[in-house]
């Protein structure tokens, strides 16, 4: 970005209005220095990073908390994780947080704000819930 003719290179600097302090200097921070990710950061602030690091197409340190979301998977939250997932195109954490919700259809879990997952998710999640039967001739 700061190579090229852009406003932004042209003026050596760069205005993020839509992320908090907070994120994008944990933001900066991974970009160099991985392992200084703050262990105080909540799941939410964590889906914020992903979202940043999606928005401006950063991905080693996208992958890296995507890593650490899957980790964090549980039912009180696997629904917002696969939305996030969706929404930056995160496919390692969608995968799992399929395979997740599966498991708790299988084990009759109870997952919290199963009503706001994204509906093309929940569509092939239930698809993949059945075993498919092919058609002989």
């Amino acid at each position: 970005m700061f190579e090229s003719n852009m406003k932004e290179a042209k003026e050596n600097q760069m205005f993020i209005t839509d992320f908090s302090h907070e994120i994008v200097e944990a933001a900066i921070k991974l970009c160099y220095h991985q392992n200084l990710t703050p262990s105080t950061l909540s799941v939410d602030n964590k889906m914020l990073l992903l979202l940043f690091f999606d928005k401006y197409d950063i991905q080693h340190p996208k992958e890296y908390i995507e890593n650490l979301l899957i980790k964090e998977i549980t039912s009180l939250n696997v629904c917002k994780l696969s939305n996030c997932a969706v929404v930056t195109n995160a496919k390692n954490l969608r995968q799992h947080c399929s395979n997740f919700l599966q498991q708790c259809l299988k084990a009759f879990v109870p997952i919290s704000d199963f009503d706001n997952l994204d509906k093309d998710f929940a569509v092939h999640l239930l698809k993949n819930s059945f075993h498919h039967v092919s058609k002989t001739i």
